[in-house]
Protein backbone atom coordinates (compact mmCIF):
# COMPACT_ATOMS: atom_id res chain seq x y z
CA UNK A 1 0.00 0.00 0.00
CA UNK A 2 1.21 3.59 -0.78
CA UNK A 3 1.91 5.60 2.48
CA UNK A 4 -0.54 8.52 2.53
CA UNK A 5 2.27 11.51 1.99
CA UNK A 6 1.37 14.91 0.39
CA UNK A 7 1.15 15.23 -3.40
CA UNK A 8 3.60 16.75 -5.28
CA UNK A 9 3.31 18.69 -7.90
CA UNK A 10 5.17 20.25 -11.51
CA UNK A 11 4.98 23.71 -10.26
CA UNK A 12 7.47 22.36 -7.30
CA UNK A 13 4.69 22.77 -4.36
CA UNK A 14 7.23 25.60 -1.99
CA UNK A 15 6.27 22.91 1.32
CA UNK A 16 7.02 20.00 -0.38
CA UNK A 17 10.34 21.09 -1.39
CA UNK A 18 10.85 22.41 2.14
CA UNK A 19 10.33 19.35 3.86
CA UNK A 20 12.72 17.67 1.08
CA UNK A 21 15.52 20.40 1.45
CA UNK A 22 15.15 19.85 4.89
CA UNK A 23 15.34 15.74 5.07
CA UNK A 24 18.72 16.05 2.99
CA UNK A 25 20.21 18.43 5.24
CA UNK A 26 19.55 15.97 7.91
CA UNK A 27 21.41 13.60 6.08
CA UNK A 28 18.14 11.80 4.96
CA UNK A 29 18.07 9.39 1.68
CA UNK A 30 15.24 10.72 -0.22
CA UNK A 31 13.40 9.57 -3.88
CA UNK A 32 13.27 12.02 -6.48
CA UNK A 33 11.80 12.35 -9.85
CA UNK A 34 13.87 12.54 -13.27
CA UNK A 35 12.27 11.96 -17.09
CA UNK A 36 14.33 9.09 -17.33
CA UNK A 37 13.43 6.87 -13.97
CA UNK A 38 13.46 8.07 -10.48
CA UNK A 39 16.05 8.17 -8.21
CA UNK A 40 17.37 7.58 -5.01
CA UNK A 41 18.56 11.20 -3.94
CA UNK A 42 21.51 11.86 -0.77
CA UNK A 43 23.63 15.04 -0.17
CA UNK A 44 26.69 14.31 -1.85
CA UNK A 45 29.21 16.42 0.67
CA UNK A 46 27.52 14.05 3.71
CA UNK A 47 29.47 10.76 3.68
CA UNK A 48 26.89 9.43 6.25
CA UNK A 49 24.07 9.80 4.28
CA UNK A 50 26.09 8.69 0.95
CA UNK A 51 27.04 5.59 3.56
CA UNK A 52 22.98 5.35 4.23
CA UNK A 53 22.56 5.42 0.67
CA UNK A 54 25.02 2.85 -0.18
CA UNK A 55 23.27 0.41 2.41
CA UNK A 56 19.69 1.19 0.72
CA UNK A 57 20.93 0.09 -3.15
CA UNK A 58 23.05 -2.91 -1.57
CA UNK A 59 25.68 -1.79 -3.89
CA UNK A 60 29.80 -1.96 -3.38
CA UNK A 61 31.25 1.24 -2.48
CA UNK A 62 33.51 1.06 -5.77
CA UNK A 63 30.61 1.21 -7.84
CA UNK A 64 30.11 5.19 -7.32
CA UNK A 65 27.17 7.00 -7.68
CA UNK A 66 25.87 9.55 -10.28
CA UNK A 67 25.47 13.47 -9.52
CA UNK A 68 22.36 15.53 -10.32
CA UNK A 69 23.44 18.99 -11.03
CA UNK A 70 20.82 21.90 -11.34
CA UNK A 71 22.65 23.45 -14.56
CA UNK A 72 25.42 22.75 -16.78
CA UNK A 73 27.18 25.39 -14.72
CA UNK A 74 27.98 23.28 -12.16
CA UNK A 75 30.42 21.30 -14.09
CA UNK A 76 33.48 23.73 -13.45
CA UNK A 77 33.28 23.30 -10.04
CA UNK A 78 33.55 19.21 -9.87
CA UNK A 79 35.22 18.38 -13.30
CA UNK A 80 38.76 18.68 -13.82
CA UNK A 81 40.28 19.23 -17.46
CA UNK A 82 37.33 18.88 -19.26
CA UNK A 83 37.44 18.02 -22.81
CA UNK A 84 35.61 19.28 -25.70
CA UNK A 85 33.28 16.62 -26.26
CA UNK A 86 32.00 16.77 -22.47
CA UNK A 87 31.47 20.80 -22.90
CA UNK A 88 29.71 20.20 -25.97
CA UNK A 89 27.49 17.22 -25.05
CA UNK A 90 26.66 18.83 -21.81
CA UNK A 91 25.71 22.54 -22.82
CA UNK A 92 23.64 20.74 -26.16
CA UNK A 93 22.02 18.25 -24.33
CA UNK A 94 21.50 18.89 -20.51
CA UNK A 95 18.69 19.22 -19.19
CA UNK A 96 18.75 15.93 -20.67
CA UNK A 97 18.64 12.45 -20.36
CA UNK A 98 22.57 11.89 -20.60
CA UNK A 99 24.99 11.34 -17.72
CA UNK A 100 28.91 12.26 -17.86
CA UNK A 101 31.87 10.47 -16.55
CA UNK A 102 34.24 13.20 -15.97
CA UNK A 103 37.56 13.40 -14.13
CA UNK A 104 36.89 15.18 -10.93
CA UNK A 105 38.56 17.89 -9.17
CA UNK A 106 41.02 17.49 -6.12
CA UNK A 107 38.77 20.04 -4.10
CA UNK A 108 35.04 18.90 -5.20
CA UNK A 109 34.31 19.19 -1.17
CA UNK A 110 32.32 15.50 -1.87
CA UNK A 111 31.72 13.13 0.74
CA UNK A 112 33.25 10.10 -1.65
CA UNK A 113 34.91 10.17 -4.50
CA UNK A 114 36.42 6.30 -5.19
CA UNK A 115 39.40 5.71 -7.29
CA UNK A 116 39.45 6.02 -10.17
CA UNK A 117 38.61 9.98 -8.91
CA UNK A 118 36.06 10.26 -11.81
CA UNK A 119 32.37 11.67 -11.79
CA UNK A 120 29.26 10.80 -13.51
CA UNK A 121 27.25 13.82 -13.49
CA UNK A 122 23.70 14.84 -15.24
CA UNK A 123 21.07 18.00 -15.08
CA UNK A 124 17.54 16.35 -15.07
CA UNK A 125 14.98 17.13 -17.07
CA UNK A 126 12.31 17.25 -14.47
CA UNK A 127 10.61 20.67 -13.03
CA UNK A 128 10.43 19.43 -9.86
CA UNK A 129 13.51 17.88 -9.27
CA UNK A 130 15.37 21.08 -10.97
CA UNK A 131 13.35 23.50 -8.57
CA UNK A 132 14.69 21.19 -6.09
CA UNK A 133 18.10 21.14 -7.09
CA UNK A 134 18.24 24.77 -7.14
CA UNK A 135 16.70 25.27 -4.05
CA UNK A 136 19.01 23.10 -1.85
CA UNK A 137 22.55 24.44 -3.65
CA UNK A 138 24.50 21.09 -3.36
CA UNK A 139 24.59 18.42 -5.44
CA UNK A 140 22.79 14.98 -5.08
CA UNK A 141 24.34 11.47 -5.61
CA UNK A 142 21.18 9.72 -7.08
CA UNK A 143 21.26 6.31 -8.26
CA UNK A 144 17.87 4.67 -9.82
CA UNK A 145 15.19 4.65 -6.67
CA UNK A 146 15.78 0.10 -6.67
CA UNK A 147 18.17 -1.85 -5.10
CA UNK A 148 21.05 -3.18 -7.25
CA UNK A 149 19.65 -5.75 -9.67
CA UNK A 150 16.12 -4.87 -9.39
CA UNK A 151 13.96 -3.00 -11.96
CA UNK A 152 13.97 0.70 -12.06
CA UNK A 153 11.08 2.56 -10.75
CA UNK A 154 9.17 4.88 -13.00
CA UNK A 155 7.01 6.10 -10.87
CA UNK A 156 6.69 6.68 -7.02
CA UNK A 157 4.19 3.42 -6.38
CA UNK A 158 7.53 1.38 -7.61
CA UNK A 159 9.55 3.18 -5.04
CA UNK A 160 7.26 2.28 -2.36
CA UNK A 161 7.13 -1.12 -3.43
CA UNK A 162 10.92 -1.11 -3.57
CA UNK A 163 11.78 0.30 -0.09
CA UNK A 164 8.65 1.34 1.79
CA UNK A 165 9.19 3.27 5.00
CA UNK A 166 12.98 2.72 4.67
CA UNK A 167 13.00 5.68 2.25
CA UNK A 168 10.91 8.60 4.70
CA UNK A 169 9.80 11.14 1.46
CA UNK A 170 9.18 10.27 -2.27
CA UNK A 171 8.77 13.52 -4.12
CA UNK A 172 5.84 11.89 -6.23
CA UNK A 173 6.55 13.85 -9.76
CA UNK A 174 4.25 11.59 -11.56
CA UNK A 175 5.28 8.75 -14.47
CA UNK A 176 8.49 9.29 -15.94
CA UNK A 177 8.63 10.93 -19.08
CA UNK A 178 10.64 9.01 -20.79
CA UNK A 179 11.05 5.82 -18.52
CA UNK A 180 14.48 4.41 -19.55
CA UNK A 181 17.63 5.09 -17.97
CA UNK A 182 20.14 8.23 -18.86
CA UNK A 183 22.91 7.20 -21.79
CA UNK A 184 25.80 7.20 -20.13
CA UNK A 185 29.22 8.32 -22.12
CA UNK A 186 32.32 8.28 -20.77
CA UNK A 187 34.39 11.49 -21.26
CA UNK A 188 37.73 10.84 -19.73
CA UNK A 189 38.96 9.52 -22.77
CA UNK A 190 40.64 10.72 -25.95
CA UNK A 191 37.29 9.35 -27.94
CA UNK A 192 33.82 9.09 -25.78
CA UNK A 193 32.52 5.78 -24.92
CA UNK A 194 28.87 4.69 -24.32
CA UNK A 195 29.32 3.05 -21.89
CA UNK A 196 25.31 2.34 -21.12
CA UNK A 197 23.05 3.38 -24.12
CA UNK A 198 20.49 4.90 -22.79
CA UNK A 199 17.60 7.57 -23.85
CA UNK A 200 19.74 9.80 -25.46
CA UNK A 201 20.49 7.90 -29.08
CA UNK A 202 23.92 7.12 -29.84
CA UNK A 203 23.13 9.05 -33.51
CA UNK A 204 22.20 12.21 -31.71
CA UNK A 205 25.49 11.52 -30.04
CA UNK A 206 27.45 10.66 -32.83
CA UNK A 207 26.04 13.66 -34.92
CA UNK A 208 27.18 16.47 -32.10
CA UNK A 209 30.80 15.28 -31.57
CA UNK A 210 30.92 13.98 -35.22
CA UNK A 211 32.29 10.37 -34.86
CA UNK A 212 30.46 7.57 -36.10
CA UNK A 213 28.54 5.48 -34.19
CA UNK A 214 30.82 2.78 -33.97
CA UNK A 215 33.45 4.71 -32.64
CA UNK A 216 31.53 5.71 -29.56
CA UNK A 217 30.15 1.81 -29.01
CA UNK A 218 31.22 -0.37 -25.53
CA UNK A 219 30.91 -3.57 -24.67
CA UNK A 220 27.16 -5.52 -24.62
CA UNK A 221 25.62 -4.61 -20.82
CA UNK A 222 26.09 -7.67 -18.06
CA UNK A 223 23.59 -9.83 -17.88
CA UNK A 224 20.68 -9.63 -15.34
CA UNK A 225 18.54 -12.09 -15.64
CA UNK A 226 14.48 -11.43 -14.15
CA UNK A 227 12.81 -13.34 -11.58
CA UNK A 228 10.43 -14.77 -14.28
CA UNK A 229 12.31 -16.23 -16.97
CA UNK A 230 11.98 -14.11 -20.36
CA UNK A 231 12.90 -14.92 -23.57
CA UNK A 232 13.16 -12.47 -26.69
CA UNK A 233 10.31 -14.03 -29.62
CA UNK A 234 9.40 -13.12 -32.93
CA UNK A 235 5.84 -13.01 -33.03
CA UNK A 236 5.36 -16.13 -34.83
CA UNK A 237 7.30 -17.85 -32.67
CA UNK A 238 6.05 -16.15 -29.46
CA UNK A 239 2.51 -17.55 -30.32
CA UNK A 240 3.45 -20.88 -31.27
CA UNK A 241 5.10 -21.08 -27.71
CA UNK A 242 2.95 -19.39 -26.26
CA UNK A 243 -0.41 -21.54 -27.32
CA UNK A 244 2.17 -24.83 -26.41
CA UNK A 245 2.51 -23.51 -23.13
CA UNK A 246 -1.20 -22.64 -22.71
CA UNK A 247 -2.47 -26.26 -23.50
CA UNK A 248 -0.17 -27.74 -20.95
CA UNK A 249 -1.96 -25.01 -18.13
CA UNK A 250 1.72 -23.14 -17.71
CA UNK A 251 1.04 -19.47 -16.51
CA UNK A 252 2.47 -17.53 -19.37
CA UNK A 253 3.17 -13.54 -19.58
CA UNK A 254 3.18 -11.72 -22.52
CA UNK A 255 4.90 -8.56 -23.44
CA UNK A 256 3.88 -6.78 -27.23
CA UNK A 257 3.26 -4.62 -29.71
CA UNK A 258 -0.18 -5.99 -30.33
CA UNK A 259 -3.29 -7.17 -28.35
CA UNK A 260 -3.71 -11.15 -27.54
CA UNK A 261 -5.18 -12.65 -30.20
CA UNK A 262 -8.83 -12.77 -29.92
CA UNK A 263 -9.22 -16.57 -29.19
CA UNK A 264 -6.73 -16.05 -26.25
CA UNK A 265 -8.01 -12.40 -25.05
CA UNK A 266 -10.12 -14.10 -22.22
CA UNK A 267 -7.36 -17.28 -20.96
CA UNK A 268 -6.96 -17.39 -17.36
CA UNK A 269 -3.36 -18.41 -17.56
CA UNK A 270 -2.47 -15.69 -19.90
CA UNK A 271 -1.03 -12.34 -18.64
CA UNK A 272 -0.79 -10.07 -21.55
CA UNK A 273 0.96 -6.88 -21.73
CA UNK A 274 0.32 -4.63 -25.03
CA UNK A 275 3.02 -1.84 -25.20
CA UNK A 276 2.99 1.12 -28.18
CA UNK A 277 4.84 -0.22 -31.50
CA UNK A 278 6.82 2.79 -31.25
CA UNK A 279 10.02 3.03 -29.63
CA UNK A 280 9.78 5.91 -27.20
CA UNK A 281 6.05 4.91 -26.52
CA UNK A 282 7.11 0.90 -25.62
CA UNK A 283 10.47 2.52 -23.37
CA UNK A 284 7.98 4.50 -21.39
CA UNK A 285 5.89 1.47 -20.57
CA UNK A 286 8.96 -1.03 -20.40
CA UNK A 287 9.38 -1.19 -17.06
CA UNK A 288 6.00 -0.91 -15.26
CA UNK A 289 4.86 -3.38 -17.80
CA UNK A 290 8.45 -6.26 -16.18
CA UNK A 291 7.34 -5.22 -13.14
CA UNK A 292 3.97 -6.35 -13.19
CA UNK A 293 5.29 -9.21 -15.23
CA UNK A 294 7.37 -10.02 -11.76
CA UNK A 295 4.45 -9.61 -9.74
CA UNK A 296 2.11 -11.97 -11.59
CA UNK A 297 1.83 -16.11 -11.15
CA UNK A 298 3.20 -16.17 -14.78
CA UNK A 299 6.32 -19.00 -14.91
CA UNK A 300 7.62 -17.48 -18.29
CA UNK A 301 7.70 -14.40 -20.13
CA UNK A 302 7.57 -14.45 -23.96
CA UNK A 303 8.65 -10.91 -25.12
CA UNK A 304 8.19 -9.64 -28.59
CA UNK A 305 11.76 -8.93 -30.37
CA UNK A 306 11.84 -5.11 -31.25
CA UNK A 307 13.06 -4.02 -34.77
CA UNK A 308 16.37 -4.20 -35.77
CA UNK A 309 16.00 -0.11 -36.41
CA UNK A 310 18.56 2.30 -34.37
CA UNK A 311 15.74 3.73 -32.47
CA UNK A 312 14.94 0.65 -30.82
CA UNK A 313 19.00 -0.32 -30.14
CA UNK A 314 18.50 0.68 -26.17
CA UNK A 315 15.36 -0.93 -25.75
CA UNK A 316 17.24 -4.36 -26.97
CA UNK A 317 20.15 -4.47 -25.12
CA UNK A 318 17.98 -3.75 -22.13
CA UNK A 319 15.92 -6.92 -23.20
CA UNK A 320 18.56 -9.45 -24.02
CA UNK A 321 20.45 -8.15 -20.94
CA UNK A 322 17.01 -9.44 -18.80
CA UNK A 323 16.98 -11.85 -20.65
CA UNK A 324 17.50 -15.65 -19.66
CA UNK A 325 20.52 -17.59 -21.66
CA UNK A 326 19.58 -19.46 -24.38
CA UNK A 327 17.83 -18.47 -27.92
CA UNK A 328 14.60 -19.90 -27.12
CA UNK A 329 12.21 -21.61 -24.65
CA UNK A 330 11.09 -24.90 -25.15
CA UNK A 331 7.39 -25.70 -25.89
CA UNK A 332 7.60 -28.80 -24.39
CA UNK A 333 9.32 -28.14 -20.93
CA UNK A 334 7.48 -27.89 -17.65
CA UNK A 335 8.45 -23.83 -16.40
Amino acid sequence: MVPNLPPATTEADALVLTRACALLGAGAVIAVPTETVYGLAADARNSEALARLFALKARPANRPFSLLLPDASALDALAADLTDAARTLAHTCWPGPLTLIVRARADTGLGIVPAPATLGLRVPDHPLTLALLRRYGAPLAAPSANPSGALSPTCAEHVYEHFGVRVPFVLDGGPCAIGLESTLVDCTTETPRILRPGALETERIASLLNLPRAALESARQEAQPLRTPLYLLSRADLLTHLTARLDKHQPTAVLAFTPAPSVLRDHPLLFWHTAPANAAGFAHALYDALSQIERCPARVALVQMPPAQPAWSAILIRLQRYATAGAVPSKDAVC
